[in-house]
């Protein structure tokens, strides 16, 4: 089983990423992980153009402010779904975007790594937990969890998400997704 995780969120970053830098997105490499929407966290630290680190190629490119400008594109993407909504009353463009690009990892069994949700047992100290993190994605869905390289404080970032999840799911029931009565036949 997997979910459409933070595949739109990523697709945004590496968009966002090309432009700032001027070169083509599918040249950047990095992953939007954790969940979807505000607690997002960009995994800055296993970022590259093709092959060189982040910081490095910045820097080759003229880029040298790079805490601010990484915050700013981070905030960006994350907030970018807000600002579809208020234009377009929705985006459901960009998820059937996703969810058509997982399909066809899948059908295709093309193995290509996606930042998709998994249940995680194991990574980064996380056990039982559902996360949008990196991995092979072919024709029975997640083949393999990618453990992706997190500085410290990203790190931290994910152990937040999971404390928040594993908090709010102890207090909150999950909805009823057909009223209180209905039964499946």
């Amino acid at each position: 089983m997997l979910g459409s995780g933070t595949v739109l969120d990523t697709a945004r970053l590496k968009y966002a990423l090309g432009e700032h830098l001027g070169v083509d997105s599918r040249s950047v490499h990095s992953f939007i992980i954790g969940e979807h929407g505000d607690s997002e966290i960009a995994a800055w630290s296993s970022t590259n153009v093709s092959g060189i680190p982040l910081n490095d190629f910045c820097e080759m490119r003229g880029h040298f402010n790079h805490d601010d400008s990484m915050e700013r594109i981070a905030a960006n993407v994350r907030n970018s779904a807000y600002e579809i909504i208020a234009k377009k009353n929705a985006t459901y463009y960009g998820i059937a975007m996703s969810v058509k690009r997982i399909c066809e990892a899948i059908v295709r069994d093309e193995k290509s790594i996606l930042p998709v949700s998994g249940m995680i047992h194991g990574m980064y100290g996380v056990e039982d937990v559902v996360l949008s993190m990196p991995a092979i994605v072919g024709k029975n869905g997640i083949v393999f969890l990618c453990n992706v390289l997190l500085c410290f404080p990203l790190m931290h970032s994910v152990i937040h998400i999971v404390n928040f999840q594993t908090v709010d799911h102890a207090f909150h029931r999950p909805p009823q997704l057909f009223g209180h009565h209905s039964k499946f036949v």
